[in-house]
C-alpha cells in the first residue's frame, strides 16, 4: 500500500517521450501522460516536456495541445520545489541519477513523484 502524498502535484515534467509524430508508442505514452495529469488535476500548461528526438512537427503539435516544451537539455537536473509528477518512459540511468541527486542535495527529494522504469532493470544490465 502506498503512503498518502503530502500535497497534490501542481506540475509535471516528461522526459524521454520520443517522437509522437513518428512513433505509435510515443503517442500512447503521451495519451497516458495526459490522462494521469487530468486525474491529478494538473493543467496542461503546467506540463513540461523535453526530448532531443522532438521534431519541429512534434513541438508544434505538443504546443497546440497546450503543453510547454523545454528548449534546453537539462540532463534531468530539474528541481522540484513543490510536489511534481515526473514521467520518464525512456530515460537512461544518468537522467534518473541527475534528477534524484539534484533534489536530494536541495532537500526536496520528498517532492518527487516518479513514473519510470524499474531501477532494478538498470542494475541487472
Amino acid at each position: 500500500m502506498m503512503a498518502p502524498l503530502e500535497a497534490p502535484c501542481t506540475s509535471a515534467v516528461c522526459l524521454g517521450l520520443g517522437s509522437p509524430t513518428d512513433s505509435r508508442n510515443s503517442r500512447a505514452q503521451l495519451w497516458l501522460l495526459l490522462e494521469i495529469c487530468k486525474s491529478l488535476n494538473i493543467p496542461r500548461h503546467s506540463i513540461k516536456l523535453y526530448d532531443p528526438a522532438f521534431s519541429e512537427q512534434d513541438i508544434a503539435d505538443l504546443s497546440d495541445l497546450g503543453l510547454s516544451i523545454v528548449s534546453e537539455n537539462l540532463h534531468g537536473k530539474y528541481i522540484a520545489i513543490t510536489p511534481t509528477f515526473f514521467y520518464l518512459p525512456h530515460c537512461g540511468l544518468a537522467i534518473y541519477e541527475n534528477l534524484i541527486r539534484s533534489n536530494w542535495q536541495a532537500g526536496l527529494v520528498r517532492h518527487l513523484r516518479l513514473l519510470a522504469n524499474e531501477f532494478l532493470n538498470y542494475v541487472e544490465r
